[in-house]
């Protein structure tokens, strides 16, 4: 996200983006449009961090960031940017509510319990996504040539 929102900032200013836009009709009022960064999941952490990479050249920037991954800013960063960002989360949606810590305990237990299972590794996956949880199903429909991944 950080590579992103950077890589974006950077092409802003190179091309001269905004000022592009910001006088593209003139007639209607566009140079006193207001600047917004929106984006959902990883889009919502890039959005973020290009708001603040922004916010010193356009202090009126604010930023609207749907589901942002959880623990994307220090305690720091987050109440600098209170009066500019609000983040939006819906439902019962994980991936703004863990932070980086969190998820790095997740993806450890998880290798520790594939790599301790007796169970095939492509088992173990394909049943924890709903889709693939029938795995006679997935193996009947494979291509007898092909072999099964699953044994």
């Amino acid at each position: 996200m950080v590579q992103s929102a950077d890589y974006i900032y950077k092409k802003i200013k190179e091309e001269d983006l905004l000022s592009l836009a910001f006088n593209k009709l003139k007639e209607v009022g566009s140079e006193k449009f207001p600047l917004v960064c929106t984006g959902h999941s990883l889009g919502g952490g890039t959005a973020a961090i290009l708001a603040i990479l922004l916010r010193e050249e356009y202090p009126d920037i604010t930023c609207y960031a749907f589901s942002p991954p959880g623990g994307l800013l220090s305690e720091d960063a987050m109440l600098a940017s209170q009066s500019f960002m609000t983040s939006v989360v819906v439902g019962k949606d994980i991936v703004p509510r863990i932070g980086l810590n969190q998820l790095e305990t997740l993806r450890l237990q998880l290798m520790e319990e594939i790599k301790n299972s007796k169970q095939s590794k492509w088992k173990t996956i394909a049943h924890s996504f709903s889709c693939c949880s029938n795995i006679s199903t997935l193996e009947e429909n494979l291509d007898p040539m092909l072999g099964s991944p699953f044994i």
